[in-house]
């Protein structure tokens, strides 16, 4: 062992220190810099060629695209029911067997207690598909009812593929559906897309002017964050009502009623947001080779 004493020692060991830091703090940058150029070279190099597998669920020009944020909460639950169609619909289990998705969580001036600004309300939507649709998106699923009172005309300026949730919520009615009922906000109400499709299609339209008073206070609950216990009595409470009164089938036309379990329910219901994520997954699938 070498005994080092008085002031020149210790500074001869604190510039060894120094020096010693400095070698490290070069190597892990160096380390550092020689990972971040493999994985730009791999990203750079990389090719999307996964059509040209059969045993591949990835295609090309399949980007699926989410408008979503009408309402906030719906988002999640919504997106969580694409996932599980994934599975359900073609066994997806590893990440890598999902769909390349862009989810856009657009602002819109929708209120459920006053009276909408067609305008400012079509506008906040069209710029908003106009955004999503600069990722290349093929397919668009607009998880929003109320949305769709302008479907035609956002269709109209698409360059991806728009779903139309109506459309495909009505194919999942029951032809054994005798008597059914409708639970959204007021202006989707107002809208009577899905009364004139139910009465179009051979179906009683029922519903009681008190049920909508209720429905808005559940969703008020839902957008509030209330606890699920809260939420679910009191959708409990008007289900009972609902079915009381003879109906068999109760449409959930709003997304944020998605957030209400199917435990919840005791009641056939269809849920507008769960068919939507069903045809989304369904046309991702088309013209897959087996």
């Amino acid at each position: 062992h070498t005994l080092f004493h008085g002031k020149k020692d210790e500074s001869f060991l604190l510039k060894k220190r120094r020096s010693f830091i400095l070698d490290e703090r070069k190597s892990r940058i160096n380390e550092r810099k020689i990972l971040n150029d493999m994985l730009g070279s791999l990203v750079a190099d990389a090719t999307f060629d996964a059509g040209t597998d059969g045993d591949d669920v990835f295609m090309s020009g399949k980007r699926l695209g989410i408008l979503a944020g009408m309402g906030p909460r719906s988002t999640a639950p919504f997106l969580e029911m694409v996932y599980d169609e994934c599975r359900r619909q073609y066994g997806a289990k590893y990440d890598d067997e999902y769909p390349e998705m862009v989810l856009f969580s657009w602002p819109t001036p929708f209120y459920v207690d006053r009276p909408i600004d067609d305008d400012a309300l079509f506008g906040a939507i069209a710029r908003g598909l106009a955004e999503l649709e600069k990722n290349d998106v093929a397919i668009t699923a607009m998880p929003c009812n109320t949305a769709h009172k302008y479907y035609d005309s956002l269709k109209a300026g698409a360059k991806s593929r728009l779903l139309d949730m109506v459309a495909i919520t009505m194919k999942g009615i029951s032809p054994d559906s005798g008597r059914a009922t409708v639970l959204a906000t007021k202006p989707t109400m107002e809208m009577n897309i899905y009364q004139d499709a139910l009465l179009g299609g051979g179906k009683e339209f029922v519903f009681l002017p008190r049920w909508q008073e209720s429905v808005l206070e559940l969703i008020a609950s839902i957008k509030s964050k209330e606890s699920m216990r809260a939420i679910a009595s009191r959708y409990i409470r008007l289900e009972k009502e609902i079915v009381a009164e003879g109906v068999d089938t109760i449409l959930f036309a709003c997304t944020d009623l998605s957030t209400i379990g199917e435990e919840h329910r005791s009641a056939r219901t269809i849920d507008s947001s769960k068919e939507l994520a069903k045809e989304l997954v369904a046309e991702y699938l088309k013209g897959k080779t087996p």
